[in-house]
């Protein structure tokens, strides 16, 4: 059981780390970061469904002032059934990227 506990909390440490720095990069810049060349896209790839499960937008974009592009992309809220059915499977390949040892960058942690 502690395992699992310290997991989920490892998973939800790396989501808020990749958010803060995804989204300090995204106000400063006005564009959503790249991956650099190290990073994992996989990670970025399965934060962004988890994410979008929950109809939320991570990148929005800026212009140089700060102000919002255009209107926000919205995906529709997946069931709770849905998301933690797809949570569990994001934690299963998320392990498996850890245990191969495929986290190498800080936006991958």
């Amino acid at each position: 059981m502690k395992s699992k506990t310290r997991f989920s909390h490892l998973c939800a440490l790396s989501l808020a780390v990749f958010v803060l720095g995804a989204t300090s990069a995204t106000t400063q810049s006005g564009q959503t970061p790249e991956p650099a060349s190290d990073d994992n896209a996989e990670f970025k790839t399965l934060f962004l469904d988890d994410q979008h499960d929950r109809g939320v937008d991570p990148f929005p974009e800026f212009d140089e002032h700060g102000k919002p592009v255009a209107a926000r992309k919205s995906w529709p809220i997946q069931p709770m059934e849905k998301v933690e059915k797809y949570d569990r499977e994001r934690r299963v390949r998320v392990r498996q990227l850890l245990d191969a040892g495929n986290v190498k960058t800080g936006q991958d942690y």
